[in-house]
């Protein structure tokens, strides 16, 4: 779309029917989607054309996140896996088995570790932070409703904030 016209500016077919996530990388050049079938997919944003594919999980995906400098995706879903991929290469970095489905994955602003969410499932809500190095398990955030489950969570962009929505609730939940 054209923001400040509205006007489409280039409609491209995508095979995947139920796409569940989809970012932009930073320099606006290329567009990540995932679906249920557990594909990745990025898109050239002027051509339309489809620049790789890669399956990206055993089941559904529901979170996906790019880092800021565009080379590397995190990707995470009902198979209980936090994924870290290579953009370039498609290649696996590291496999973090989160023991709850990741309902979202964001880099951290330093880009050293990822927030995953989670809840239902009998889990309560869930919110934790992970290191991309090592795949340990660095925090758990708790304090909100065991009936909840955490759906988003946003970092500040200096990485000293971190701000947490849950199901069911009006209220935002600050670290």
């Amino acid at each position: 779309w054209d923001l400040s016209s509205g006007a489409v500016l280039r409609p491209f077919a995508v095979e995947a029917r139920d796409l569940t996530a989809l970012r932009v990388t930073p320099d606006g050049k290329v567009a990540i989607s995932t679906s249920m079938t557990g594909a990745v997919d990025a898109w050239d944003l002027e051509s339309g054309a489809l620049l790789k594919s890669f399956q990206g999980s055993r089941d559904f995906i529901f979170a996906l996140d790019v880092s800021r400098d565009g080379k590397r995706l995190l990707t995470g879903g009902r198979d209980k896996q936090l994924v870290l991929w290579d953009l370039g290469s498609g290649k696996q970095l590291k496999v973090i088995d989160t023991r709850a489905p990741v309902m979202c994955a964001v880099f951290a602003p330093d880009g050293s570790s990822a927030l995953t969410c989670a809840g239902g499932w009998d889990l309560g809500p869930v919110a934790q932070l992970w290191s991309l190095e090592t795949g340990q398990k660095l925090r758990e955030f708790v304090g909100y409703p065991k009936s909840a489950s955490v759906k988003t969570a946003v970092f500040s962009p200096d990485g000293t904030r971190l701000v947490v929505s849950v199901t069911g609730m009006s209220d935002l939940f600050v670290f």
